[in-house]
């Protein structure tokens, strides 16, 4: 199927995308920092170092839509100007922008010529950072992350790492139920049904 998630960064399940610490040495560079309580609305985000990465894994082939949305540093930190953000897709640059002080939503594409291995890996760095009243040293904030296949998608090449995976749980899933009830016939109709139980999962996940 052709995709389109929507990520939100700070809230539960981000963690599935992106490594986060508060630590400041380099074992955690290119990690986010611990999710935050935006505004007044209770919305989440997190701040990003000079340099953070998001893995993004079984995406399959073909153009990827994105949209980033990101805020800049503090109107009254923010001096002569906000950081240049550069993003890179699996090492290939795709795009350049500047953030403002407030919420924007930032589109681009990334071309299936970036997105030829089982997790694409979106690099996001920032030209300078700020610490202000924090000593941290702060890139830019994220909040969400969507994603979808670009038009037209009739059809996308899966991931190939957990197609091998879920044939190597059916196997062993047929050789234990094999073991269980000594009926061969019974074994694969239950593997089956257990197969496809899993793919409509995943599908609707």
């Amino acid at each position: 199927a052709p995709l389109e998630s929507r990520i939100a960064i700070g809230w539960l399940g981000d963690r599935l995308f992106l490594d986060a610490s508060q630590g400041l040495g380099a074992g955690d560079a290119f990690t986010f920092y611990s999710d935050e309580i935006t505004g007044s609305a209770g919305d989440r985000s997190r701040w990003t170092r000079q340099d953070a990465d998001i893995n993004l894994p079984g995406l399959g082939g073909g153009d990827v839509l994105v949209n980033l949305r990101a805020q800049g540093w503090p109107q009254d930190a923010a001096g002569n100007g906000q950081p240049t953000v550069e993003i890179t897709a699996n090492g290939v640059p795709i795009t350049t922008f500047t953030p403002p002080s407030e919420w924007t939503s930032h589109e681009f594409r990334i071309p299936a010529s970036a997105n030829t291995r089982d997790t694409l890996t979106l690099h996001v760095h920032s030209s300078g950072t700020f610490t202000g009243g924090d000593p941290r040293p702060k890139g830019i904030r994220i909040d969400a992350l969507e994603l979808r296949g670009a038009a037209p998608a009739y059809f996308v090449r899966p991931a190939l790492l957990p197609l091998v995976w879920l044939i190597v749980c059916g196997g062993l899933s047929m050789l234990a139920l094999l073991a269980l009830t000594r009926r061969p016939n019974v074994s694969f109709v239950l593997t089956t049904l257990l197969i496809s139980v899993a793919a409509i999962a995943l599908a609707l996940a």
